[in-house]
């Protein structure tokens, strides 16, 4: 694969995801907006108080993106430089439509929605990987593979060239997000790693290890689609959430537009299962074939409300959306 482009502004949240959040998505793609809000006070968040960075939103083309912030090997500012903006390519095209056809489904009382629902996972996931404001986090959870050196040629001459290749920006970079030159280098491997095929026809790492979760007959699985007819849905800087403590479970919250989110939930059979529930019946959940248990829940007040405060509690600073009022938040202009 390519990996050599012009792209200078590179997003980390996609256009395509802002977009399905904008205060006017009848607007051509370049006047497009979002409105943008800053948490009032960093140490007190269960405050839960945002304010409003413009009154006229923010152009999507130029927010929740960093210059360079994924290339490499390049010689000087008017050449291509290597990035990873080919790898990043296919889900940020497949979002849109897994995202518009999975709520149509679910709107017309479809229950095919397997595939959509992973492949949302699968582009909210890399989200999570790309995203600078959970670099340690994402470091701490892929650990070293980006050190690993492939056997074909050609991937590994590529790892050489992340490794050591020109990073116009990086002393920017890891000034801004806190991170070490060593830092910054070991993401982008693992970046690398993650996303390029290591074999034609196969999956890459990042969605066999996707795969693994959904798949693991250890695993009970479930997605939830919260969708709400008049309240608004907010998008964290870090583009995920987390709902329940995660040493007990693996739950991730995501936005998908601006009037639903996702919940998916993976939870071990052997861990939650009632003392009660007979060996034979556990061992026949655990090996009946593999799939997600999706549900579709209208307008649940509730759990917007726990879903908003969450994404501004655990945000870096700022949060996005459609509106100028939301749910459970107090909102200063």
């Amino acid at each position: 694969m390519n990996l050599k482009n012009n792209t200078h502004n590179q997003h980390f949240i996609p256009q395509v995801e802002q977009r399905f959040n904008a205060r006017n998505p009848q607007a051509s793609k370049s006047e497009q907006q979002i409105y943008s809000f800053s948490v009032k006070n960093m140490k007190d968040r269960e405050n839960y108080e945002i304010s409003l960075d413009d009154k006229d939103g923010t152009y999507i083309q130029q927010n929740l993106s960093e210059e360079h912030l994924f290339s490499f090997d390049g010689a000087d500012e008017s050449s291509e430089r290597f990035n990873f903006e080919a790898l990043f390519h296919q889900y940020e095209s497949d979002i849109g439509t897994n995202t518009t056809t999975l709520l149509s489904k679910l709107d017309s009382g479809c229950v095919d929605t397997q595939t959509e629902v992973r492949n949302i996972f699968n582009a909210k996931m890399l989200n999570f990987y790309r995203n600078p404001f959970s670099i340690e986090k994402a470091l701490n959870t892929v650990g070293t593979l980006g050190s690993y050196s492939p056997t074909d040629s050609e991937i590994a001459n590529m790892l050489n060239a992340v490794h050591l290749g020109n990073k116009p920006e990086k002393k920017e970079i890891c000034s801004k997000y806190g991170i070490s030159y060593q830092e910054y280098e070991q993401w982008l491997s693992n970046l690398f790693m993650l996303l390029h095929e290591l074999k034609d026809g196969l999956p890459n790492i990042m969605e066999m290890s996707n795969n693994t979760l959904f798949t693991d007959s250890s695993n009970f699985v479930s997605a939830i689609i919260y969708k709400y007819e008049n309240e608004h849905c907010l998008l964290s800087d870090r583009g995920f959430s987390i709902p329940l403590p995660e040493d007990d479970y693996l739950a991730l919250d995501f936005n998908l537009c601006s009037h639903a989110f996702i919940s998916y939930t993976f939870l071990d059979f052997d861990k939650f299962a009632p003392k009660e529930v007979p060996k034979d019946a556990l061992n026949a959940c655990k090996f009946r074939p593999r799939s997600i248990d999706v549900r579709y829940i209208l307008d649940d007040l509730d759990a917007l409300q726990f879903y908003n405060k969450n994404v501004i509690y655990q945000c870096h600073g700022k949060v996005y959306g459609s509106a100028d009022a939301y749910l459970g938040v107090q909102v200063l202009k």
